[in-house]
């Protein structure tokens, strides 16, 4: 299949078939659409100037889906997400996001999916940022839902092929299908959706692609002129409900049925990200400051998002429940609980992927933290926790069959370095074998600051130690050979670590190192019969090098 087989087709008017979309986002979305930038555009110009059916839109989204980081519910429960396409041009408050928030503290799991602004003064990351909620990494997306039943999906984290699209997109200057696309791709895979969209055209072609992509109940609206329901006039609606006898369904929605009092748009004018943040603070205090018209619209849309939940068995019972969370108050609550809890997690040491393990500039607490949670996973593994009916499937007290040395080396690369797994190893337990301090960059003689890179070629590296104060010491592990994760069916070789002696003084440095850092872990695993080993002692090697940083956040490759 060829671009250019597309670009007549397109000049023709004609839809492309499924496969014809699906091979079209692969050559756009990917590294092969800087080869060819020009076929590119023209695709995306003629595409729009056509206007994309629904078979091509939902094609496009689960192309960019499956390429996407996708959030795990442990819990299982449906998510709920209430977004709009944007590119109105109305410059409201922000409805959408204030409605999630508002849903979630009516018991339904919001995980909101959203950008920043493109077409109006305030998009959902940055008023949520002024709410004081940071933008999470993919992996503590999870934990914040389940603990504060909402999170925020911040898009670029999160689809990391828009980067290819990214140059095209800016050089046609057009609208595409990938203005479009965003309200589609939740990483959570929510399957109950509110879906607001710019003009009544994308009605139907939403409320298409809503099934192809297996969501169980949806709303697809447009209410005069807006990608969010409001009380200005009635709303045309699709609703697509997979268990209904008619799972597509067309209609108007009118606010006076709901109980919706009427709104003008001036009542909904919203400001910048700050002054957006302020409006609906105070609006979420409840009380007089509830009933006012931006409150009204934002329970309208909370009440959509509780009936395609399950909370409310129609959009009027869900307004009414929406209004009298309002007033209480409790939104508030849930908003500061949820900006509690991502700033916890947003504040956490975060482990580095494979991909920027290698010269990345971390700090010493952080790499403190990394090595205990290796050698924790390493326990894990190798080990155990010995407890009766251990249930942690990586757990080796579980497990009938010992992991090979390369299994388990492979896999605690991973888990060290990927997505979190549960641990049933207190790393607490590990601290206090093993104190991690740090000596001062200035302190260290010169043969230690040394760059290490990592390699799949075996390398020697020689660590010499120097005595500066003999009140504590610990045992730093130093490996010589180092694991390549990339080639799991060679057997790395595992030779024995040679333990030397760091002295360290017992009071923190002055001032905190960064440094470039280069992990190797490797496991013995018990296999080695030349050395012995402690009982509960696993063989932890890493290795880290030291340079001087030129600057506070970079340094010299």
């Amino acid at each position: 299949m060829e671009l250019s087989a597309l670009l007549a087709k397109l000049t023709r008017r004609e839809d492309l078939t499924d496969a014809e979309a699906t091979f079209a986002v692969q050559q756009i979305a990917s590294e092969q659409a800087a080869e060819n930038p020009v076929a590119v555009g023209v695709l995306l110009a003629l595409l729009a100037a056509k206007g994309e059916s629904a078979a091509e839109v939902a094609a496009f989204a689960k192309h960019m889906r499956s390429e996407a980081i996708n959030v795990h519910v442990s819990s299982g429960r449906p998510t709920l997400d209430i977004v709009g396409t944007g590119g109105d041009g109305a410059n409201t408050v922000n409805l959408s996001t204030a409605a999630a928030v508002l849903a979630a503290s009516c018991g339904a799991l919001v995980a909101k999916h959203g950008n920043r602004s493109v077409s109006s003064r305030s998009g959902s990351a940055d008023v949520l940022e002024e709410l004081g909620v940071p933008m999470l990494k993919p992996h503590n997306v999870g934990p914040c839902l389940e603990e504060a039943q909402i999170a925020f999906m911040f898009a670029p984290h999160f689809h990391p092929a828009m980067r290819h699209v990214a140059p095209v997109r800016k050089a046609i200057g057009i609208r595409s299908v990938f203005n479009i696309l965003g309200p589609l791709l939740n990483p959570a895979g929510c399957k109950r959706v509110v879906i607001g969209v710019y003009t009544p055209k994308l009605l139907d072609v939403f409320g298409e692609v809503l099934l192809a992509l297996g969501v169980e109940h949806g709303l697809v609206v447009h209410c005069a002129g807006l990608d969010e329901l409001n009380s200005m006039g009635p709303a045309d609606v699709v609703e697509v409900r997979r268990d209904a006898e008619k799972p597509f369904r067309r209609y108007e929605l009118r606010p006076e049925d709901v109980g919706v009092p009427a709104v003008t748009l001036e009542q909904l004018k919203g400001g910048d990200a700050t002054e957006n943040a302020a409006i609906l603070r105070k609006v979420f205090s409840g009380g007089v400051y509830s009933e006012c018209p931006v409150g009204n619209t934002i329970a309208y849309n909370a009440g959509a998002g509780l009936y395609v939940y399950g909370l409310a068995d129609s959009i009027k019972s869900g307004y009414e429940m929406a209004k009298k969370q309002l007033s209480s108050g409790k939104a508030l609550s849930t908003l500061d609980n949820w900006a509690q809890v991502a700033q916890q997690l947003h504040a956490e040491p975060q482990l580095l992927s494979m991909d920027q393990v290698d010269g990345a500039v971390v700090s010493a607490s952080d790499y403190a933290y990394a090595r205990q949670l290796v050698q924790a996973y390493f326990a894990m593994l190798t080990v155990g926790c010995h407890r009766n009916n251990c249930m942690n499937m990586y757990c080796c007290s579980n497990q009938t069959q010992a992991l090979t040395a390369t299994e388990a080396a492979i896999m605690s690369i991973y888990f060290a370095t990927k997505a979190p797994v549960s641990l049933c190893i207190d790393i607490k337990s590990l601290q206090q074998e093993e104190t991690l301090s740090t000596p001062e960059m200035s302190e260290l003689p010169r043969h230690e600051k040394i760059k290490m890179t990592s390699t799949p070629e075996p390398q020697e590296v020689e660590e010499n130690q120097t005595e500066e104060n003999a009140q504590s010491s610990i045992e730093e592990h130093v490996s010589k050979e180092e694991v390549n994760p990339e080639t799991p069916d060679e057997v790395p070789k595992l030779q024995q670590p040679e333990i030397k002696p760091v002295l360290t003084t017992s009071s923190p440095p002055k001032s905190t190192p960064r440094r470039r850092l280069s992990v190797a872990v490797q496991l013995d695993n018990g296999l080695n019969k030349n050395r012995e080993l402690p009982v509960k002692r696993p063989t932890v090697i890493t290795r880290v090098a030291v340079q001087p940083s030129k600057s506070p956040t970079s340094m010299s490759p």
